[in-house]
């Protein structure tokens, strides 16, 4: 699951992205102002590079830590078990944007330079 959220996001698949997430993830912003933050800070193509998940890991029985990299750069992120399915719960860098405004989201992320749009 967590390659298919990859590809979806990497290629410009924001709202297809958006159904693999957690419930924390879904409760925090909407399918439609996920794919409009997407859309402007990555491109409406996405990134065009692909994320690989390089290794999984449990933790616990309903979680699971996995590795993404790209470009030689690996990050991990949370994948929760819920409701028979597994989603990416949103990563600590993302998590305390959850809530707010797409367009206070975007703000932030042109600040910090995780925005080209």
């Amino acid at each position: 699951m967590a390659q298919e959220m990859s590809d979806r996001f990497s290629s410009g698949d924001y709202a297809g992205a958006w159904d693999l997430t957690s419930t924390t993830f879904k409760k925090g912003i909407s399918r439609t102002d996920y794919a409009t933050l997407g859309k402007t800070c990555n491109g409406a193509n996405g990134l065009g590079l692909k994320i690989a998940t390089t290794g999984v890991r449990m933790e616990g029985e309903n979680q699971a830590i996995v590795r993404l990299e790209l470009m030689g750069v690996q990050q991990t992120r949370t994948m929760s078990y819920e409701d028979g399915r597994w989603g990416q719960e949103p990563s600590p860098e993302f998590a305390p944007q959850l809530g707010r405004p797409v367009a206070d989201i975007i703000a932030a992320q042109k600040a910090s330079g995780g925005c080209k749009g």
